[in-house]
């Protein structure tokens, strides 16, 4: 009701500059366009619509209340086909008027299945709307997900709405969509949880624990810091000194083995003897050599 009264002030307007004078029979014409309008008979005003545009060759804003009347009486297809054309040319309009023709296309759009264009529309009369008109937008894209199959970004769109209706336009008219969309996220969430992921979904990189402790070093992320020598773990012998060798762990040595040890060991402790007694030999040589 609040967009057709908004209509209606937009075409009294229009009807003062649209014809030229001595137009009377297209000037009553155009009044009783009006009057049908006003009583919801959108087809009969179209008529007449129509054919003063066929007449007088209108302009894009003229265009589009034909839009909306083909809109008003459920013709869809047309709607779309006279938005879509005139829509572009239509951007010198007050924000609130735009946003009206984005609704009324997107919903057109919306009723023909065609949900992407739908969602676009939409978000375009959210740009130029009022607060208090956001949640019928949001409520529409709603729905366009919940047909895309997108359950997760549905029931966001739902909240959204709920959000808008609640604070700016908290009216009994709407309680029955209210219930609706609340019913209508009760029964996304499994879809949520159950739904299988496409071949194509990739899940992010697991964040440790530690990243969330934010310290100095976080804000030098655009700083290149060169790394220190670090020492190697295992020390290495100062230069000339050899590197003492690990000691292999000692097995238990059989008694034929250990005989064998101490055969060895015998002749290797009688030669350090006799390395002791060549000092003494040649001292004594030396003497002998003296006296002689």
């Amino acid at each position: 009701m609040r967009l057709r009264r908004l209509l209606l002030i937009l075409l009294c307007f229009v009807s003062v500059s649209v014809f030229p004078q001595g137009k009377k029979a297209d000037t009553e014409a155009l009044g009783r366009a009006l009057e049908y309008f006003q009583s919801q008979k959108y087809h009969e005003a179209l008529l007449i619509f129509q054919r003063l545009d066929q007449s007088y060759k209108l302009n894009a804003r003229y265009k589009a209340y034909i839009g909306l009347c083909y809109y008003y009486d459920w013709d869809y297809k047309k709607a779309t086909e006279y938005f879509d054309t005139f829509l572009p040319k239509l951007s010198m309009l007050a924000p609130e008027e735009r946003a009206l023709y984005y609704y009324a296309d997107g919903e057109s759009h919306f009723q023909l299945g065609h949900y992407d264009q739908a969602i676009v529309l939409f978000q375009s009369a959210l740009a130029l709307c009022h607060d208090r008109d956001k949640g019928d937008s949001w409520f529409r894209i709603g729905f366009c997900y919940y047909f895309l199959q997108q359950p997760a970004l549905a029931q966001g769109c739902f909240l959204v709405a709920e959000y808008y209706y609640a604070t700016f336009r908290n009216s009994p008219d709407l309680q029955a969509r209210r219930q609706q969309m609340a019913h209508m996220m009760r029964g996304l969430r499994p879809e949520i949880v159950l739904k299988p992921l496409p071949k194509t979904f990739s899940l992010p990189r697991p964040v440790p624990p530690t990243d969330y402790l934010k310290t100095e070093a976080d804000t030098l992320s655009t700083v290149s810091i060169v790394k220190p020598h670090l020492p190697q773990t295992e020390p290495q012998p100062p230069v000339g000194e050899s590197q003492p060798q690990q000691e292999e762990p000692q097995q238990e040595e059989s008694p034929q083995q250990k005989e064998k040890q101490q055969a060895e060991k015998q002749p290797q402790a009688e030669k350090p003897q006799q390395a002791e007694l060549q000092p003494e030999e040649k001292h004594q040589q030396k003497a002998q050599k003296a006296i002689d």
